[in-house]
């Protein structure tokens, strides 16, 4: 049976972004653009007020001289500190954009570290309410390059009572303390985390992986999703390229008004179709083709109608 003509068509493509993904490690000698090559980030959550508080730490890579790097970050947020592990640095926000000056120029690598503070919205939507945490790797809560692909360390700490999911192997016992910890080896896109009140957390086995799952008491658990996610999951790993992330994180969150994704986490609300083979399919595409393709919906419906 032939491909539907847009998978044949992402399938031609995928020798060329395996070299793209291979071109962000340049040799020496050669110019690279800024990207963020490490994150970590300690975030606090106050759902009662919809603030975050976080200290996030990049660690660049680059050897273009540049002096001045341009962040993405939410309009909303403002960014109290801006430190470097050498030389000199000054931060200056507008609007949604942050400038950040270095002295001496990068070439090579740099660390930095912010402090950031507010409460991040989606147009008129808060991302931070008493009833959910909604941070898409879309929506700059910490500030971002277009070109990231980091290893990971994220610790979240929110109220008694809440569950939380975000990339990569979660620290063992962490949740018992109320605060969430993951650490992610493999690179990563963007860093997204869902949480809520009274989520069930469970955990289930698929092929080079876990699959995490935080949903309703009355939803589903993680070895009812596995039995919907393997086969897709096979699927697209032998086809396109292994799954790329330690762990996939699933949420099912109540009254979530749209879906979030980063690299590792899907999460939308318990109105959205998760009931078959093909519904799953839909869920996980873009773990491989990157947040940024999701808009594509003729090709999610012909890898769904696929499987």
């Amino acid at each position: 049976m032939p491909l539907p003509r847009r998978i044949a068509a992402v399938l031609a493509l995928v020798p060329l972004v395996a070299s793209l993904a291979a071109a962000a490690e340049a040799p020496p000698g050669i110019a690279m653009e800024p990207r963020v090559a490490r994150v970590a980030i300690d975030l606090a959550i106050d759902p009662a007020t919809g603030s975050l508080t976080e200290d996030v730490t990049l660690g660049l890579v680059g050897a273009t001289g540049e002096t001045a790097i341009d962040f993405a970050i939410a309009d909303d947020l403002t960014v109290e500190r801006a430190e470097a592990d050498a030389g000199f640095v000054e931060a200056r926000k507008a609007g949604d954009r942050l400038r950040v000056h270095l002295d001496p120029p990068l070439d090579g690598g740099r660390t930095l570290t912010f402090r950031v503070t507010g409460a991040p919205r989606r147009g008129a939507v808060p991302l931070i309410t008493p009833e959910r945490v909604a941070l898409s790797g879309d929506d700059a809560w910490y500030p971002r390059l277009p070109a990231e692909w980091a290893t990971s360390r994220v610790v979240v700490r929110l109220p008694p009572g809440w569950t939380a999911v975000g990339p990569g192997h979660p620290d063992a016992g962490a949740a018992d303390r109320g605060v969430f910890a993951w650490t992610s080896v493999r690179p990563l896109r963007s860093v997204a985390i869902v949480a809520a009140p009274g989520l069930r957390a469970s955990d289930a086995g698929l092929p080079g992986g876990r699959l995490r799952v935080a949903a309703p008491k009355d939803g589903p658990d993680a070895e009812t999703l596995a039995a919907l996610v393997q086969d897709p999951f096979s699927w697209i790993s032998g086809s396109l390229a292994p799954y790329p992330f330690e762990d996939l994180a699933v949420a099912i969150v109540p009254g979530l008004p749209w879906r979030v994704r980063g690299s590792g986490v899907s999460a939308a609300g318990t109105d959205a179709a998760l009931a078959t083979r093909a519904d799953a399919a839909l869920w996980i595409a873009p773990q491989w083709l990157g947040e940024r393709l999701r808009g594509d919906r003729g090709f999610l419906d012909g890898l769904a109608a696929w499987e």
